[in-house]
């Protein structure tokens, strides 16, 4: 974070199956308070995902929120759906790439 704003994000697959369009924060406070601050930013930030089990990541292009939820409903498919059960919302994210 710079200046209180969320400059650029980092998922991994393994826990994020199907960003960078979703994103699947996890329970943690340290991961609850940044996804709220990107759900509250009105810009792009960069996107970074790591493919694979290594740690080598690729640019997928600059997103922002379109939307979220914690509906717990929606929170439960994606969890059943990532093999997880530690999701605090669900993100969703558009694309500012041309």
């Amino acid at each position: 974070m710079h200046k209180g704003h969320v400059v650029c994000g980092c998922f991994r697959r393994k826990y994020n199956p199907d960003a960078p369009d979703i994103l699947l924060p996890g329970n943690l406070q340290r991961i609850i308070e940044p996804a709220e601050r990107f759900c509250r930013q009105s810009f792009p930030i960069p996107i970074f995902i790591c493919e694979t089990k290594g740690d080598e990541w690729f640019y997928r292009g600059d997103y922002e929120v379109s939307s979220w939820t914690e509906n717990p409903k929606e929170i439960a498919i994606h969890n059943q759906r990532a093999g997880h059960n530690f999701v605090s919302r669900v993100i969703f994210l558009r694309s500012h790439n041309k």
